[in-house]
């Protein structure tokens, strides 16, 4: 029978290198192996996924280390057990991490799809990317997922700006599932400690999504970042570009996995007629960004209202997604302050299938609190759809 210990030996012998000197054990690989080599001897997994770069390097450096860790588990564990009043040893238990992925991995598994296929398809399937003998399947993928996928996949901050409803929040999920990385997100922020945490009254520390993706690796969402209060934002500036940051409870060091991407409805300049509760973001801030900006994928939201509607009402849905655009087109064209967003579109045409009549659909999820002369020009650039009658 094969000794679980030896092989674990063996394969952290191959990805980290020989035993006996401090090998720095700081790439994601190197450290999988080494916690698996501990767990295999006897230390358990949460513990290892708790266990600092710096602790694997001693004990990949020194049996005499390594049997020291784990001795201390150990006894921590069954003074626990011994003792019920006695707190349990904290550990932080990690998503264990992913295989490394190359920019152009993604770039190439992404594209593949779009390139073999006349229609941009529903779902995207990446094989063997993300770990061996698995695929990752993305569900309604923009044109610019792959573009987006390669930035994180190379752990660069992106700043996404785009309309209302385009999916900038459900492309940074695919964006991080794609990179084999956890996600978490956070809405606008009118304070740093909605990012930084605090301590409470008893002095102990409450963390954030933020603290977690920026010590643990992950990709962070900041939606709406330009609904933010600026100032709350400056300590963003120092948690992006540099190697550690002060939190509440002391320096902590940035994870190489860790990357941010902004969705917002501006570029940062300040509010426009659209948008005008937007705030005007500091430069420092946009600099620390690779912009890419974002628009309604017109194809995509046709098949997306399609999907949502039984296979009966599927031209009901079709003709409803081509009034949309015409409607959009023209409140674009006249500079309106009318948002015409996919949600209008997808949600529309369940409202169709549901048994609303038009004029009901257009009312709740365009016209509603628009004057007159407004609705009526609207209105008239959708008569002007004669591709297929929605009835």
């Amino acid at each position: 029978m094969t000794d679980p210990v030896q092989t674990a030996l063996e394969n952290a012998l191959k990805s980290v290198g020989p035993r006996g000197t401090e090998i720095a054990v700081n790439a994601r690989w190197a450290r999988r192996a080494v916690a698996n080599w501990l767990i295999a001897k006897g230390l358990p997994e949460s513990a290892a996924n708790s266990l600092r770069p710096s602790t694997l390097t001693k004990a990949w450096a020194s049996d005499a280390y390594a049997n020291a860790v784990l001795r201390n588990w150990e006894r921590l564990g069954k003074r626990a057990g011994s003792n019920n009043n006695a707190p349990a040893p904290v550990t932080i238990v990690q998503q264990a991490p992913a295989p490394e992925v190359s920019p152009e991995m993604v770039q190439q598994a992404v594209e593949k799809f779009f390139a073999e296929n006349p229609r941009k398809p529903l779902h995207v399937i990446v094989e063997s990317r993300i770990a061996p003998n698995k695929v990752v399947t993305i569900s309604a993928a923009h044109p610019i997922l792959a573009r987006v996928a390669r930035k994180i996949a190379a752990r660069q901050h992106v700043y996404l700006p785009g309309p209302a409803g385009c999916g900038k929040t459900h492309l940074g999920k695919q964006a991080a599932q794609l990179a084999g990385l956890k996600f978490y997100s956070t809405g606008a922020v009118d304070s740093q400690y909605a990012l930084l945490g605090f301590r409470d009254a008893n002095g102990v520390y409450r963390g954030t999504p933020f603290r977690q993706a920026y010590e643990f690796g992950g990709v962070f969402l900041f939606d709406e970042m330009d609904a933010s209060d600026s100032a709350a934002l400056l300590c963003v500036n120092q948690a992006l570009a540099n190697d550690e940051m002060a939190f509440p409870d002391g320096m902590v060091t940035r994870h190489p996995d860790f990357v941010c991407i902004a969705a917002a409805n501006t570029f940062g300049h300040g509010a426009d007629r659209m948008y005008v509760g937007r705030s005007q973001l500091d430069a420092a801030t946009l600099d620390r960004f690779a912009r890419i900006a974002m628009d309604y994928d017109e194809e995509l939201e046709e098949r997306l209202a399609i999907a949502a509607v039984p296979a009966a009402n599927a031209e009901q849905a079709r003709g409803w997604v081509a009034r949309v655009r015409a409607i959009r087109a023209e409140a674009r064209l006249a500079n309106m302050r009318v948002c015409v967003s996919m949600r209008a579109a997808i949600e529309g045409a369940r409202d169709l299938a549901a048994g609303d009549t038009l004029q009901e659909v257009e009312e709740s999820r365009i016209l509603a609190g628009h004057d007159s002369a407004v609705q009526a020009r609207l209105r008239a650039a959708g008569d002007r759809v004669t591709t297929v009658a929605v009835a």
